[in-house]
């Protein structure tokens, strides 16, 4: 309105909405990282939970294979003592979710804390994860040949 005044700090609307939206941005990075972190601590915990499990077994292994089980009676065993403690842990962290989901939801954009195609996508990356770590561990039972583990101890 003034020609004589000077104008600093000039912006144009779209960086003053970069800006104003930064540290939601930088929260949600970091969580992301955090997230992914945890991932992969738990893969690494189950795979090497369902390993251990494997090596203590492997004389039940050996035993089951020479009395007839098959591969993937075998791979079961392992999968669904794994997948029973999953499905605990993800009901019990769904619960969770959803009597908290008010004070997230505060925090979330353009979502709810109880959002179901959320809550559905995330079950189900978890159930890939626990299912991929306990994989290789049953497939190594698989593949165990009965005599080497009947001599195993």
């Amino acid at each position: 309105m003034d020609p004589d005044v000077a104008a600093y700090g000039i912006t144009s609307l779209r960086r003053l909405s970069e800006l104003s939206r930064w540290p939601a941005r930088m929260v949600s990075l970091v969580l992301a990282i955090f997230a992914v972190i945890a991932s992969a601590l738990s893969a690494a915990g189950l795979y090497g939970l369902t390993a251990f499990g494997v090596a203590q077994r492997t004389s039940e292994i050996g035993l089951r294979t020479a009395l007839g089980a098959r591969r993937s009676q075998i791979a079961w065993v392992f999968l669904r003592s794994t997948l029973v403690h999953a499905v605990i842990g993800l009901a019990l962290g769904l619960i969770g979710v959803l009597a908290v989901g008010q004070l997230i939801g505060a925090v979330l954009v353009e979502t709810s804390g109880a959002d179901a195609v959320v809550l559905a996508g995330i079950v189900s990356v978890l159930v890939a994860i626990i299912a991929t770590a306990c994989f290789f561990p049953a497939r190594r039972a698989m593949r165990l040949d009965p005599i080497a583990a009947l001599r195993h101890e």
